[in-house]
């Protein structure tokens, strides 16, 4: 009996360290994000910059979008709900924080789940995914080209939370 609550009790320990370890990493990992943004919050949105624009780009913008509005410069968005693993799997419950940057393409997100967890970032024109078993063992570590892209489309379909990054600028036309 005592070598099972031993045992019980190094693996509580080892998933309180390793909890401990991806917040740390997480958090290291937002520094990062921000450390490669510049503040744009002196920057002002104003109705004139939509000339030349399609009407119902106009039409959007003029809804979400107040003349004189600073604008967005860094976002944080906290959620939670289900998800799904795959097709034929029950549903499981995902809690999640994400942070974005605007004026520099960037963000890190991190989704908990009771089994694992998973962090999904574009940092310095790099993306990728990191799942973890138990907050201990990395079951996916994934970067490259394919997730340059990717991370970087899912940035840009998330502007939608921070609608002056869909501005025409540098970045987007």
């Amino acid at each position: 009996m005592i070598t099972i609550l031993i045992f019980a009790g190094l693996i509580a320990i080892a998933f309180i360290l390793g909890s401990i370890n991806l917040s740390i990493q997480f958090n290291k990992q937002v520094k990062e994000l921000f450390v490669q943004s510049k503040n744009v919050s002196d920057k002002i949105f104003y109705e004139d910059q939509l000339m030349g624009l399609p009407q119902p780009v106009k039409r959007y913008f003029k809804l979400v979008l107040k003349d004189g509005q600073p604008y967005i410069n860094y976002a944080r968005l906290l959620h939670n709900g289900q998800f799904k693993t795959g097709l034929k799997k029950k549903w499981i419950n995902i809690r999640g924080e994400q942070y974005f940057t605007t004026s520099t393409p960037g963000f890190i997100w991190k989704g908990v789940t009771t089994f694992f967890t998973a962090r999904d970032m574009y940092i310095g024109n790099n993306g990728r995914l990191v799942v973890s078993l138990l907050s201990l063992i990395n079951i996916v570590d994934a970067r490259g080209e394919k997730y340059n892209r990717g991370e970087l489309l899912r940035w840009l379909s998330e502007s939608v939370w921070f609608p002056t990054n869909l501005l025409p600028s540098e970045y987007l036309q």
